[in-house]
């Protein structure tokens, strides 16, 4: 009976940290940088977002702070029952048709500060309000280090 337990608790913990453990696309981004364009990339630097990500998708929306999940759902089209964004925060959401894949925020003031999108406003402003994953290309330059490592704008 108490292997059993102990058995028990080890699956329960182990279910629980493994997910943890997955690395961010922040971090994905920044080890990308690193490896294709050095800790100072030149203006030449440019990132495919679809080469970063490990997942399968049609467009990407970025939120910028204080976005409101109507707003969200508006952009996207669909339902959006999370959270709005925060100050300091950007939002990336993936769809692939009309589902939500994945999404992660970017506190770039007190998170890792690794990233940060430099978007003329973002989906909620642009006329653009998503990019495809082909469009989806971002010049890269070294940040301020204040608010981020390297600063991603889209590329033209």
């Amino acid at each position: 009976m108490k292997l059993l337990l102990a058995r028990i608790c080890c699956l329960i913990f182990v279910i629980t940290i493994l997910p943890a453990c997955k690395r961010s696309l922040q971090n994905k981004l920044s080890e990308a940088i690193e490896n294709n364009c050095g800790k100072n990339p030149r203006k030449d630097c440019r990132i495919i977002l679809a080469n970063v990500t490990d997942f399968k998708w049609d467009r990407v929306y970025l939120f910028g702070s204080w976005t409101t999940p109507d707003a969200i759902s508006s952009k996207l089209g669909t339902g959006y029952d999370d959270d709005g964004t925060y100050d300091d925060t950007q939002r990336l959401i993936f769809t692939r048709g009309s589902r939500i894949i994945y999404e992660e925020d970017i506190n770039y003031l007190n998170g890792d500060k690794k990233i940060m999108f430099n978007i003329p406003d973002d989906s909620i402003f642009q006329r653009k309000r998503y990019y495809t994953s082909e469009q989806a290309v971002f010049n890269v330059e070294r940040g301020d280090d204040e608010f981020s490592k390297y600063t991603l704008s889209a590329s033209r």
